[in-house]
């Protein structure tokens, strides 16, 4: 599994939609985004840049379904808000599906998109990706460590008279 480092279908940018609503399009590590200053461009080609547009589109949109159930639940005629209310509710179902996916799709290389709410909206998502150090720098190479477990002997038996398994012979069955 890879992440897409290159879109395999154009990213919908949600900051070019002609119904776009800025107030419901969350922060990124705390800066406000907006699309000609701190926002990543929507063809950015940093991995990292492009998972925080993928990332942040899906909370705008939960968010822009999360505003519509808002608006249905304000409906004076029970029948018609009931309605509006079952259709906002399948609409956020998609949206946290598609997020989830994302999820899916970045948590094996240690990308984590961590949303702050506020009154049931996401203000803020928090990223924290594998590939950078606490400093915010990238890792040159990946850690390791070993360690040694000093195993005793039982009384009287010497290393010597112990025969181990042939690593080059197939296991038993």
């Amino acid at each position: 599994m890879t992440p897409n480092t290159h879109q395999q279908t154009p990213f919908d940018d949600p900051r070019k939609r002609p119904d776009f609503q800025p107030s419901l399009y969350p922060k990124a590590n705390g800066r406000v985004v907006a699309p000609s200053t701190t926002a990543p461009p929507s063809d950015a080609t940093d991995r990292n840049q492009s998972v925080v547009l993928e990332f942040l589109a899906a909370y705008y949109d939960i968010n822009c379904e999360h505003h519509r159930l808002i608006q249905a639940r304000a409906i004076a005629d029970p029948v018609a808000r009931l309605a509006r209310e079952h259709e906002c509710l399948q609409a956020i179902e998609k949206s946290l599906i598609s997020r989830d996916a994302l999820e899916d799709q970045y948590a094996p290389f240690g990308i984590i998109a961590e949303p702050v709410a506020q009154d049931g909206f996401t203000v803020d998502v928090k990223f924290t990706f594998g590939s950078i150090n606490a400093a915010g720098r990238l890792r040159a190479a990946p850690l390791s460590s070993s360690t040694t477990i000093p195993i005793r002997l039982p009384p009287g038996v010497k290393l010597e008279n112990l025969t181990l398994p042939d690593e080059t012979a197939p296991p038993n069955s």
